[in-house]
């Protein structure tokens, strides 16, 4: 009788609940890197100081382009890096501030209207696939 409970008690856990709590988890990520992000490029399109200096100096972008290749090559070389707990999310939030980084010192050669735009459409591309992500029926459901 206890299998029969058990048996009970995981098929509450249906397909649908794992691959939704999965996407929440993935977007919960996605929306955390474009925060992070958006307020790098934030500081480097909105304060003048930083965007001159940025401007005038192309040494920050070479810098930038190294760190993202470099953390690129870590990410291949090491799958502890990739898959073990607490080192993953270490090096995901090391790589999104690369990221933005790399954005910000890119963004500071342009005008802020063009960021903007550039925001606003990376935002509408996340919101249609999360509401997209959300509501698509898995091949097993059908």
């Amino acid at each position: 009788m206890e299998d029969t409970e058990t048996v009970d008690i995981t098929f509450v856990f249906s397909e649908k609940s794992v691959r939704m709590g999965f996407i929440r988890k993935v977007y919960t990520i996605l929306c955390t890197q474009l925060l992070v992000t958006f307020g790098i490029i934030a500081i480097f399109v909105g304060v003048p100081a930083v965007s001159d200096y940025t401007y005038n100096n192309l040494w920050m972008l070479w810098v930038a382009i190294g760190l993202s290749f470099a953390l690129i090559i870590c990410f291949c070389c090491s799958g502890n890096l990739r898959r073990k707990t607490p080192w993953n999310y270490i090096a995901l939030s090391v790589f999104t501030i690369c990221e933005g980084f790399l954005l910000g010192v890119a963004s500071a050669h342009y005008q802020g209207k063009e960021v903007a735009i550039a925001v606003a459409t990376t935002a509408a591309v996340t919101l249609v696939l999360t509401l997209y992500a959300c509501q698509v029926r898995g091949w097993r459901d059908r």
